[in-house]
């Protein structure tokens, strides 16, 4: 990536796959950072860059490595990996920029805290990451699969289609409501659904919401 290159990508300003810092965070909000965006298909982190795109660079970059890497290894897990460069912008200063690709190993957590094995998912809404829904993380951690997976329609899924169809968009809160079942049992609904290839799952806020899939 070129300087010319660089100045235009700043320009798009920050989104679903761009993130703008002007010095590396601390380990956990870093590791927020680079989690949610491999969870949601890659991105990159320009940092060097202020809120509001102004191309500052920083003077050590080896020491915003550092910063980075220590973070990944210690907060992020299953072990993810990524690129970087960096990109003069005077004579000293330069933007390093942060490729996350997309995971390949189901979801991506930042541990709970040091040496735990638990830990949380996090993905891109807009320019932020927040906490992925636990409709998100079951669709995440679903085997991978070429084929659909199966699944049998009953009431529940006939009422939340017919709901979709109507409606053009459907909750887990909705269905839960009109289906008179619980949380889990819709959530489990909506996400057979799209694992099957008949509803596509959008991250939204105050919470996710499904639509029917495209079909080519």
């Amino acid at each position: 990536m070129t300087f010319p290159e660089l100045k235009l990508l700043v320009a798009r300003g920050e989104g679903s796959h761009l993130e703008f810092k002007k010095r590396t965070p601390g380990p956990e909000k870093i590791a927020r950072e680079i989690v949610a965006l491999t969870n949601s298909g890659s991105g990159k982190i320009l940092i060097g860059i202020d809120d509001d795109g102004a191309i500052l660079g920083v003077k050590d970059t080896a020491e915003e490595e550092y910063a980075v890497r220590k973070a990944v290894r210690d907060w992020v897990f299953p072990e993810l990996r990524w690129n970087f460069r960096t990109i003069a912008v005077s004579r000293k200063r330069e933007v390093l920029v942060l490729s996350i690709p997309t995971g390949r190993s189901g979801p991506h957590l930042v541990r709970n805290s040091l040496g735990n094995d638990r830990g949380t998912m996090y993905v891109r809404f807009d320019d932020e990451s927040v906490v992925a829904s636990p409709e998100a993380y079951m669709i995440a951690s679903a085997p991978s699969s070429p084929a659909s997976q199966p699944f049998v329609f009953g009431a529940a899924e006939l009422l939340a289609m017919e709901l979709v169809e109507s409606d053009e968009i459907i909750t887990v809160r909705g269905l839960a409501n009109h289906a008179k079942i619980s949380r889990f049992q819709a959530r489990t609904v909506l996400v057979t659904l799209t694992l099957s290839g008949v509803l596509r799952h959008e991250i939204s806020r105050p919470e996710d919401f499904f639509v029917v899939a495209c079909v080519v």
